[in-house]
């Protein structure tokens, strides 16, 4: 694993933000032991502060499933704070090859109306697959697929993107 350049306490546990993997993605994910007292209250804005800026400064390497297949995309927050796009990195994005379609235009993080963990709606998946995946459900239907390079970090995005809704004073 990477040097481990954050750390932020989030409902009993710690969670670190980690530069490079040996895989050369960028960043990861790790839980910590938690170590201090501090409330749940001060946890989850420790940890949404930690979340929201891994996303604005680089985002996260994620693969994400359209039908049949699957596109590794760098998940962002733009500084507005409220629109999640799906970068690719700078040796693809100038590809001819590379092309942006629908599903991966950004949408809004107050369109967001569900986080499901686990296998992709309407997808048959193996155990170990459906614990690195979550889905994003948007209020027009759309429904991105995500799988992560594993559960740990599924759970951790997962938590981020519900802390997010729940604690967003943009929502409708």
């Amino acid at each position: 694993m990477g040097n481990n350049v954050a750390s932020v306490v989030f409902c009993g546990a710690s969670f670190g933000i980690v530069d490079e993997d040996d895989d050369g993605e960028q960043p990861g994910l790790q839980r910590f032991d938690a170590a201090d007292g501090t409330s749940k209250e001060e946890s989850e804005d420790a940890f949404l502060t930690e979340f929201t800026s891994l996303l604005q400064n680089g985002g996260l390497s994620v693969k994400k499933h359209d039908g049949d297949t699957s596109k590794k995309r760098l998940l962002k927050l733009d500084q507005d704070g409220e629109t999640l796009t799906w970068g690719v990195k700078a040796s693809k994005a100038s590809s001819s090859k590379h092309k942006i379609d629908k599903q991966d235009a950004p949408f809004k993080l107050r369109s967001i109306v569900k986080i499901t963990r686990g296998a992709f709606p309407g997808k048959a998946s193996t155990k170990k697959k459906a614990k690195r995946c979550f889905s994003i459900e948007s209020e027009s239907g759309n429904i991105y697929c995500i799988e992560t390079k594993d559960s740990e970090t599924r759970d951790i995005l997962a938590d981020g993107f519900e802390l997010m809704l729940r604690k967003s004073p943009n929502r409708i």
